[in-house]
């Protein structure tokens, strides 16, 4: 009888590894770039660490050995550093170091300040919060990790905040506020160093494609129309406008997102019903191209040849770098076990190398280092 392999998609996102002996969960399989997963199960939170050199990893249970707790809000990575927000905690690690800076209390609400939410840079904590409940007076609290000192910087009138990123030393404030019964839409950029406002713009359209570029871009994008994207894309230490693009492709995010020199990684939501939500795809701006990275061909032989029942599509992220896609899935086999695959592409879809890890854990995340 010939196996039916599904290839479908869940709404998390996570990694992993390879396994061939029992004493040694992790071996390796080709070649990986350097990555962090954190997961948890029903009690505790972890976290996997990937060397590109030594192609080897390491899994850690961080709820033993450093405190931090499975039911955390919100999680970051930046300048080497992870973070973990809880309420009213904050654990900030250094993944090359692996020192942690636990920071209790980190935001005093006994004036009335409404907090919304926090990132950090490897020196401060920043927190976005309003004055009450009732302000609309919106302000940035930059807390020193060290010494626990604080600056708040007023950024606007605002009704809500849609988010926040943090990149190279500055500080994206994404927010909105109703006017005469309709809705004006900003983004203010922080300088982090001096703690000035570089520039604030101000859009008639949700800005929902916020996104960096490892060269000091940054690219907002609104949707016009059904499809329509209208792109901008700014130096972000000055704010100056460099290029603008019309995109016939919807693309929303923060997080999933990556710009390079006219290349807009995304992920292109497919119509449903479909057994997956969406493609990894690659929009050449300047050309207004879209073409799929078609990478469930790639699962399905895999799963063929490795006894595997159905692999879940998780997650997807590129590296302009090597021109390399990393994806995260979830592989069930029979007698019901499941175990957690990490897998590279190059952008034409063929598989580079192939990981998997042999550990009951929801990989929740994955970041590339």
């Amino acid at each position: 009888m010939k196996k039916r392999i599904l290839v479908c998609q869940c709404f998390l996102i996570l990694t992993a590894f390879s396994c061939d002996s029992d004493d040694d969960p992790v071996n390796r399989v080709n070649r990986l770039p350097n990555f962090t997963v954190i997961g948890t199960d029903d009690k505790d939170a972890f976290q996997f660490d990937f060397d590109e050199e030594s192609q080897t990893g390491e899994l850690t249970n961080i709820t033993e050995t450093e405190q931090i707790p499975r039911e955390f809000r919100t999680i970051g990575f930046t300048e080497e550093v992870l973070s973990f927000y809880g309420f009213g905690t904050a654990w900030i690690k250094n993944t090359e170091s692996k020192e942690v800076i636990v920071k209790e209390n980190f935001f005093d609400t006994s004036n009335g300040e409404l907090q919304y939410s926090s990132t950090n840079s490897k020196k401060h904590i920043f927190t976005s919060y309003f004055e009450s409940n009732t302000s609309n007076n919106l302000y940035i609290r930059s807390q020193n990790i060290s010494n626990s000192s604080i600056e708040n910087i007023f950024i606007n009138q605002a009704d809500n905040v849609n988010s926040q990123l943090y990149f190279q030393n500055h500080l994206i404030i994404s927010y909105f506020r109703s006017e005469n019964q309709q809705n004006k839409y900003f983004v203010t950029v922080l300088n982090t160093d001096s703690n000035e406002i570089i520039k604030t713009l101000e859009f008639e359209q949700d800005v929902q494609l916020i996104t960096t570029s490892d060269t000091g871009d940054l690219l907002l994008g609104t949707r016009s129309g059904t499809n329509r994207t209208d792109i901008k894309v700014y130096t972000l230490n000055t704010m100056v406008q460099k290029e603008e693009y019309v995109s016939d492709f919807f693309v929303y995010g923060t997080s999933t997102s990556r710009y390079n020199n006219g290349s807009l990684y995304y992920e292109r939501i497919l119509a449903q019903p479909s057994p997956i939500r969406y493609l990894p795809a690659i929009i050449d701006l300047k050309n207004n191209t879209s073409r799929d990275i078609n990478i469930l061909n790639g699962l399905t032989d895999y799963a063929q040849k490795n006894d595997v029942l159905n692999v879940s599509l998780v997650n997807s992220i590129v590296d302009f770098d090597t021109d390399i896609l990393v994806a995260s899935t979830i592989m069930r086999y029979p007698n019901s076990v499941t175990k957690i695959g990490i897998f590279s592409f190059d952008l034409n879809a063929n598989m580079v190398s192939d990981l998997v890890i042999d550990k009951d854990f929801a990989p929740n995340y994955l970041f590339l280092r």
